[in-house]
């Protein structure tokens, strides 16, 4: 979960960057044959939770100010997620809510002190009949500093549907992006 994590906060940072970076997942994860998914009983429920809080200071990721165009770096903050998934007639359902506390970034040119927040929630569904997954992203970054012109908030929902066939509809609603 962890790495569905480092790509939701990741694709947040390349939206509202002008500086792309990559993060490495933390631990690299087997991926389930389909013989063992069609050995799950159709009336089985299965259920899993995970909490984990992340350094965005150890993460050494660095971003852009969207109003600016000035390299900021984190100077601290923790990710907070909690996932639950279930897994019920063939269908995994995986809910995340991620946010941020501490959250602090400084202007490399001006020294510009930031404080940030990012609150995000996903949902997927997934068939473990036919393929298809629906995945509905829901996304708010706020960076604040004292004085006008150089705060942002930067709001989206994306939705992804991913049917049987491996054709893939992605949209992007309620896009708003503010300076002020």
């Amino acid at each position: 979960m962890k790495q569905l994590f480092i790509l939701c906060f990741g694709a947040l940072m390349v939206i509202t960057s002008c500086q792309k970076s990559t993060v490495a997942p933390a631990t690299e994860k087997k991926a389930v044959s389909s013989s063992e998914l069609q050995s799950i009983p159709a009336n089985a429920t299965t259920s899993y939770d995970d909490r984990f809080d992340l350094n965005l200071a150890g993460v050494g990721v660095a971003q852009a100010s969207p109003c600016t165009g000035e390299l900021l770096k984190i100077v601290s903050g923790t990710y907070h997620s909690d996932t639950h998934i279930l897994i019920n007639n063939k269908k995994i359902s995986i809910s995340q809510h991620g946010s941020t506390s501490d959250y602090k970034l400084i202007g490399l040119t001006s020294g510009a002190k930031y404080t940030a927040s990012v609150i995000g929630n996903e949902h997927q569904d997934t068939s473990l009949i036919n393929g298809s997954v629906t995945i509905i992203i829901t996304e708010s970054a706020v960076l604040t500093t004292p004085g006008g012109g150089n705060n942002s908030i930067a709001k989206f929902d994306l939705h992804e549907t991913f049917d049987a066939n491996g054709n893939v509809t992605t949209t992007v609603d309620n896009f708003r992006a503010v300076c002020n």
